[in-house]
């Protein structure tokens, strides 16, 4: 073999003229799994012509698929750099065919027919690098709190229960993946409110009874010390703690009349994922309530997706929306009518960065790439972010069992 081929017998294995992208894939995949490379290279082209397939009907099918090669090879290649750099994250074929191949190609087609991507929660699991402490502590702190809080509703008669899934996405979703990333300073101070999404908190822990004690002795944290109730605005106000004033009241049920809430002090780490537990509870069970007053069959009976997608909803806008719109939620059908929205709004809301599927592929197909898409105004909007998460987690990671429970003793992805 001439010496400026050493090393590249592998490219005699490839159909004749291969496509620029496919042989970037494989030298990624080399370099990242070098047994498994080859059949790693068989499932992406298998996924991304799937992929191609689905969307076909909006055109430019071809350029589906090397849009999808594109990506894989993008991510892959950050990947190898972050190894070189000594970062420590899975390496096995696995966890590259699940969270890259697969996802990739999935984001594509979730992203073109909902109008929104996916959130990607991957790296907040997985216990590596410099969030591996804060993500163990989340793992134990939701196991801890979900068991509670689950005996709880047995306890009480209550059908409804909650999961290690729902919580960690919901948590994650509400600041909790900014807080374990670029914020970590705010871990020792953080407001329920502005940092954690927890804008009921008040009445949340006031509506399940006794709930806060329990969590609070099983996890060692003080929810119950957390809240405080005056009869008058300017006492609230007025009363001592480190929370400064403009940040001390807190929303309640009673009026200008009071009692009013506030805040006592700000929350930990630990009171924040745990908070999230019981307040994820407290809209699950108005869900639940009403599913039963509309004469709806009940939430407990459905599948732990449309249960997560329906509290969801509930949680964020406080409606539970319509049957057809959870239908679509899952099944990723929302990007007409979240343009429908827009446009009805356009006079009062700012414009959501949406667009119709075939729109959304072809500004894919022009090198617009995805667009930046934070957290809007529309409910719907914001549980297709948290929804995607939620079904990335459960079909391209091993973290969790079918019932949405961290399986005992799983250590990443692999």
């Amino acid at each position: 073999m001439h010496a400026w081929c050493a090393g590249c017998l592998w490219l005699a294995l490839l159909p004749a003229f291969p496509a620029p992208l496919e042989v970037q894939a494989l030298v990624e995949l080399r370099a990242l799994a070098p047994a498994e490379a080859g059949a790693l290279l068989d499932h992406l082209l298998e996924v991304a012509g799937r992929a191609e397939r689905e969307l076909r009907p909006l055109g430019a099918c071809r350029v589906t698929r090397e849009l999808v090669l594109a990506q894989v090879v993008a991510r892959l290649a950050d990947r190898r750099q972050r190894l070189a750099r000594g970062e420590d994250l899975p390496r096995g074929a696995g966890d590259l065919r699940r969270t890259v191949l697969d996802f990739e190609a999935w984001k594509l087609v979730r992203f073109v027919r909902s109008g929104v991507f996916p959130k990607r929660y991957f790296g907040y699991l997985d216990r590596r690098n410099d969030t591996a402490a804060l993500e163990g502590r989340l793992r134990d702190i939701t196991r801890r709190v979900v068991a509670v809080s689950n005996a709880y509703q047995a306890e009480r008669g209550h059908p409804v229960r909650i999961s290690d899934l729902e919580v960690v996405v919901t948590f994650l979703a509400e600041g909790g993946a900014i807080l374990l990333r670029e914020r970590q300073d705010l871990l020792g101070r953080l407001h329920p409110v502005f940092e954690v999404g927890l804008d009921d908190v008040a009445l949340g822990f006031s509506d399940l009874p006794g709930l806060q004690a329990r969590i609070d002795r099983e996890a060692g944290t003080d929810l119950q010390g957390l809240v405080g109730w005056a009869d008058t605005q300017v006492a609230a106000l007025a009363a001592e703690g480190p929370v400064p004033r403009h940040l001390r009241l807190l929303k309640h049920p009673h009026g200008d009349g009071g009692p009013h809430a506030y805040l006592r002090r700000f929350m930990t780490f630990e009171e924040a994922v745990a908070g999230t537990a019981l307040m994820y509870l407290w809209e699950k069970e108005i869900a639940a309530r009403k599913l039963l007053n509309q004469g709806l069959p009940p939430l407990e009976r459905r599948s732990l997706e449309e249960q997560f997608v329906i509290a969801s909803l509930v949680y964020n806008s406080g409606r539970l929306h319509v049957p057809e719109r959870w239908r679509q939620i899952q099944a990723a059908a929302t990007a007409a009518w979240l343009v429908a929205v827009s446009d009805r709004n356009a006079p009062e809301r700012p414009r959501l960065d949406v667009t119709l599927p075939a729109e959304a592929l072809a500004g894919l197909c022009a090198g617009q790439g995805y667009p930046e898409q934070p957290t809007s105004w529309v409910a719907v909007y914001h549980v297709l972010q948290r929804h995607g998460a939620f079904v990335a987690l459960r079909n391209f990671s091993d973290h969790f069992d079918d019932s949405g429970f961290f399986r005992a003793g799983e250590t990443g992805t692999e």
